[in-house]
């Protein structure tokens, strides 16, 4: 694949490490910065992440041989928001990544899946050397008017329309894994959204999010040509109902006629219950609608504990027990790249050990195969704007040498990251 930059791999680290080292040892100068004047409303932030893995692969179709890699990667992200007065509003995110990861694995497992693969234009996405990888790229980039009830966003932005936590068929344009943590920054994708308050809890949203022409030609597989025929206009209008609200989407995903609805609330004072699902007609006429929908439930105790179980029915994917690395990979790009099967479970949970230890943890399996993974999270906060992060992955069901042929978590290594966060 060809780098649309041919600068030297290190440039950008020439001022990275230097930021990095002045953050740690002369946080007053590159604090956290607010101004409230004349000229309006400015925030600066920062957020640096410094991570060390291990990983190791079982010999399958997809790696050669078994082996372990060690790999390391640093991230910072820059914020701005900026309101010159009360309606206005401009935010920016910019981004620099460095990693040396020397092995494919999973797209949805490492941290490159925040700048790879999240369809919108590549623009201000630099690559420049892949071995290491160093990529700078801008993720929100957008002007907002509020007033009155109504809020106008243009530009590149975050876009969620879940309602459930793990599996969510609403969330179209750059959702979350099921396996996803760390959730802080959602990738922005290139839209418009129009959201108006009707009555005192209802909501109108209109949504239009720009689709680009597929190129082998970028590193993020997307080019800078528009394709109409995978832009999206989506509508949706939310309400409460009692002790539940819910929400009904429409319009067009894509080149597909797209429906969906959500509901989310609780039952008896101490169930909750949140529901997702959509009806999607394909353009090929020969081809059936397809239906898929997520129901959840959980709890939370007042020790602490978060208990949640959410079963998914996957109308995208097949109901087999076995998958080729092309079965996984001939979506790759869609919110289904990563559940090629028909029906799955997940079941998590989060406890507070302390006022400054969280631990999380998911158990996520095939219905029809069996086969899953099991993640562990542990946060520890060193201070009010420093943590660090041990995230430990498993995957369980075997796995065929001889056969192109194996489970979907067969090629999800066996993971092990520490990772050292800073905000500031």
């Amino acid at each position: 694949m060809k780098n649309r930059c041919t600068r030297n791999a290190y440039a950008p680290l020439e001022y990275f490490l230097p930021l990095v080292a002045a953050l740690f040892f002369t946080p007053q100068t590159f604090a956290f910065y607010t101004a409230d004047g004349a000229l309006g409303y400015l925030d600066l932030g920062s957020t640096l992440r410094v991570s060390s893995s291990v990983e190791k692969s079982a010999e399958n179709s997809l790696y050669l041989k078994s082996g372990s890699v060690n790999s390391q990667s640093a991230s910072f992200r820059g914020t701005l928001d900026y309101s010159p007065n009360d309606v206005i509003s401009v935010q920016c995110h910019a981004v620099l990544f460095y990693g040396n990861r020397k092995q494919m694995i999973p797209a949805a497992s490492i941290g490159l899946a925040d700048y790879y693969g999240v369809e919108r234009s590549p623009l201000f996405f630099e690559q420049y050397d892949s071995d290491p990888v160093t990529v700078s790229d801008v993720d929100r980039l957008n002007i907002s008017y509020v007033k009155n009830g109504m809020r106008a966003t243009l530009g590149r932005q975050p876009i969620n329309l879940a309602t459930t936590f793990y599996f969510s068929p609403n969330d179209l344009f750059a959702p979350f894994t099921a396996n996803t943590f760390y959730r802080l920054y959602k990738p922005g994708v290139d839209a418009f959204r129009f959201d108006k308050d009707v009555g005192e809890l209802g909501q109108f949203t209109a949504i239009y999010a720009l689709g680009y022409e597929v190129s082998q030609q970028t590193e993020t597989l997307w080019s800078e040509s528009l394709d109409s025929e995978r832009g999206s206009l989506i509508l949706r209008f939310s309400d409460v109902l009692g002790s539940f609200e819910w929400s009904a989407l429409g319009g067009q995903f894509q080149d597909e006629t797209y429906l969906g609805f959500g509901l989310q609330g609780e039952w008896f004072e101490w169930l909750g219950v949140r529901a997702e699902g959509q009806i999607v007609s394909q353009s090929e006429s020969d081809k059936d609608s397809l239906r898929s929908f997520t129901i959840g439930l959980g709890h939370r105790w007042q020790n602490s504990l978060d208990i949640r179980l959410e079963y998914f029915f996957n109308g995208f994917g097949k109901k087999q027990k076995l998958f080729s690395p092309s079965d996984l990979f001939a979506s790759a790009g869609t919110a289904y790249a990563i559940y090629p099967g028909r029906e799955y479970l997940a079941l998590g949970q989060g406890y507070e050990l302390s006022p400054l230890l969280y631990m999380q943890a998911l158990l996520m399996v095939n219905v029809n195969n069996r086969a899953g993974t099991i993640s562990f999270d542990l946060n520890y906060s060193l201070s009010d704007d420093m943590e660090v992060n041990i995230g430990a992955s498993t995957s369980f069901n075997s796995t065929n040498m001889t056969s192109i042929y194996n489970t979907e978590f067969s090629y999800y290594p066996d993971a092990l990251t520490v990772e050292l966060r800073a905000y500031f």
